[in-house]
C-alpha cells in the first residue's frame, strides 16, 4: 500500500456554527487522533479531500499528513478512519485521521467482496443471501487490502460460508466471530396458488351493490 501526501493545518474553535464557516470557505473540518499530545482539529481542503478518496476508491489508504501547527509543521502517518457525508447531498461534512506506526499491527474494517456465480444460483434458481458486507482485520497498515475476497461459485442451495471458511492470507487476520455466516444461498420461493375470485353477485339496478332487504 502507497502513501498519499495530505496538507492539513490545525485550527482553532469547534462546534457546528466553525465547521458550517469552515465549509463555505471550501475546508473540510477534521480530527487528527493517536498522537501523544491529544486530539488536533484540522481544517482539509474539500478540493484536496475529494480528489483523494475519487483517486483511491474511498477505501482505506495510508496518508503522509503535513500538519501545519502552531508550532511548525508536524509530519505523521496516519490512515482515513472515517469520513461522514451528508445523507442526501452526499457532500463531505468531516473526516477522522488516525495515526499508525507502520511496525504495529491495527484493526480496521474492510469490505467483503464476493466472486463467481454460485451453482445453486445459475443451475437451480436459488437466491443468493449476502449477509456480512464488511470484516474486521488485524493487520500491519502497510498490508491493508481493499476487501477481503470470497468465492462463492461452489456453493449449492442451503450451503453457507462462514468466517471461518474465509481463506488465509498471509499477514491478515480477520478477527470477527469465526461462526458468522457471511453468505448462504436460499431455497428460491414456491409460487403461491391463487384461488380464483368468485364475481360477487349484482342484482339489476342497485349501482354495483347488494343491499339487505327484510322480506315479509
Amino acid at each position: 500500500m502507497e502513501f498519499v501526501e495530505l496538507k492539513a493545518e490545525e485550527r482553532e474553535g469547534r462546534g457546528k456554527g466553525v465547521a458550517r464557516k469552515l465549509r463555505r470557505q471550501g475546508f473540510i473540518p477534521a480530527i487528527f487522533y493517536g498522537g501523544k499530545d491529544g486530539p488536533i482539529p484540522l481544517r482539509v481542503s474539500g478540493r484536496d479531500m475529494g480528489c483523494l478518496l475519487q483517486r483511491e476508491g474511498g477505501g482505506h489508504f495510508l496518508v503522509n499528513l503535513d500538519i501545519q501547527a502552531k508550532a511548525g509543521t508536524i509530519r505523521k502517518a496516519a490512515i482515513l478512519k472515517e469520513v461522514q457525508r451528508d445523507p442526501i447531498k452526499g457532500t463531505l461534512l468531516h473526516a477522522d485521521f488516525l495515526e499508525v506506526s507502520l511496525e504495529k499491527k491495527i484493526r480496521v474494517k474492510v469490505l467483503l467482496h464476493l466472486e463467481g456465480e454460485p451453482i445453486g444460483v445459475k443451475a437451480k434458481g436459488g437466491l443468493l443471501e449476502h449477509i456480512l458486507r464488511e470484516v474486521e482485520i488485524e493487520c500491519l497498515p502497510t498490508s491493508i487490502p481493499d476487501a477481503v475476497r470470497v468465492d462463492v461459485s461452489g456453493l449449492d442451495i442451503g450451503d453457507f460460508i462462514h468466517v471461518k471458511d474465509i481463506p488465509e492470507r498471509e499477514g491478515i487476520r480477520v478477527v470477527e466471530d469465526p461462526e458468522q455466516v457471511v453468505v448462504t444461498i436460499r431455497v428460491p420461493p414456491a409460487e403461491e396458488e391463487v384461488a380464483p375470485v368468485e364475481a360477487e353477485e349484482v342484482e339489476p339496478g342497485l349501482g354495483g351493490r347488494k343491499e339487505a332487504r327484510e322480506e315479509g
